[in-house]
């Protein structure tokens, strides 16, 4: 059980690292390319200078890691207690919450995603 559980939180960690790495080597290639053309900056507001695009991705993806692992982890507890002592103690309503809270973890990604986005912020 826990190995599995290890084994998806690195595999999530490296996605994340490589979608933040993806996004720090695209915000490279348009420094270049402003170089290029003597502009100082291709972003066009100062809010968007403010923070560069790499730390908003990296903070989400800090995000959905730690909601991922936040979502899973009482699960985690009750079937680890399960399995290793008296089952007896967990009832069906102590069985039946880690599961349910569990599985609103697909719902959070879409969620950060969208509170994240720069257009919400200006609605």
């Amino acid at each position: 059980m826990t190995v599995a559980v290890i084994f998806h939180i690195i595999f999530i960690i490296g996605c994340y690292v490589y979608i933040v790495r993806a996004v720090f080597d695209h915000e490279e290639s348009l420094r270049e390319q402003a170089k290029k053309m003597n502009v100082a900056s291709l972003r066009s507001t100062p809010e968007q200078q403010q923070l560069s695009s790499e730390m908003r991705a990296a903070k989400v993806a800090c995000i959905n890691v730690m909601g991922w692992i936040t979502a899973w982890a009482p699960f985690m507890v009750v079937s680890m207690f399960g399995t290793w002592s008296d089952p007896s103690f967990i009832g069906p309503m102590v069985n039946e919450l880690p599961v349910l809270f569990a599985k609103t973890s697909c719902a959070w990604n879409p969620v950060i995603y969208a509170l994240s986005h720069p257009k919400l912020k200006q609605v």
